[in-house]
């Protein structure tokens, strides 16, 4: 070492390749951890065998579950004479693609100063202490136009909606509301399909439904009111769903 630092390297011994090797590395550590690995040559003894990578089958889907309460018969319904059994529900979809505005010539009986008068009262009909939530048009309680031809569809056609989320305090609920014309007789009381039938002075029946439903185990409450004008001029079907529906 003495040699080494007089200047004198004829005495001085050719390093080991272990001696290289480390000097290599704390070089290389001042400079940079990342670059001090992969200068880094491991010895062949010392390489380890790489690693097998394993496969494994995904876990099955969770089974969604829906869930509705059990339907009792016989059953006695108030405002209801006779009560029938209960009935297997339908299900349908639909879609339109085309649009006439509030004067639609197929359905004479809306028009846009209708939908705005039914609108106002709508609202007008709201508790005091509930308000609307601020929303698109199509989702602030406004009744919208009729979509489709009666030609086309004579069975589901000619309904205009009117649908928002209302608030009360720190609760939300969602408000859905269609109005349809229909000249079909009033329907008979079902087991399932509501709660009550009543009697309003003006010989207007409305029947009424507080159930629930159970989506993948979280529950809704759902209320549901439709009306059957004495003239069946129209036929009204307000429905109310909401997780934590406004009292």
């Amino acid at each position: 070492m003495q040699d080494l630092i007089n200047g004198d390297d004829k005495a001085a011994p050719a390093p080991s390749l272990a001696v290289t090797r480390w000097t290599v590395g704390l070089t290389c550590v001042a400079t940079g951890y990342l670059i001090a690995v992969l200068l880094h040559e491991p010895e062949p003894e010392l390489t380890t065998a790489p690693v097998i990578p394993t496969t494994s089958e995904p876990p099955d889907p969770a089974a969604s579950s829906y869930v509705t309460p059990p339907v009792m018969f016989p059953v006695q319904i108030p405002g209801c004479d006779v009560v029938e059994p209960p009935q297997q529900r339908k299900l349908f979809s639909m879609l339109h693609t085309d649009t006439y505005g509030y004067d639609n010539p197929s359905y004479p009986w809306f028009s846009g100063p209708k939908a705005v008068a039914m609108t106002q009262a709508l609202r007008d009909a709201l508790p005091d202490d509930v308000e609307v939530a601020f929303a698109p048009t199509d989702r602030s309680l406004v009744f919208q136009p009729i979509l489709g031809d009666p030609t086309e569809d004579k069975e589901f056609g000619g309904w205009t909606d009117a649908h928002a989320t209302l608030l009360r305090g720190d609760r939300a609920g969602a408000l859905s509301v269609t109005v349809r014309k229909s000249t079909t007789p009033i329907p008979p009381c079902v087991a399932g399909d509501l709660d009550e039938r009543r009697h309003l002075p003006d010989g207007t029946i409305v029947d009424t439904d507080d159930t629930w439903y159970e989506m993948n185990g979280v529950r809704t409450p759902s209320r549901t009111a439709t009306g059957y004008p004495p003239e069946r001029r129209a036929r009204p079907s307000p429905a109310f769903a909401s997780r934590n529906p406004p009292r």
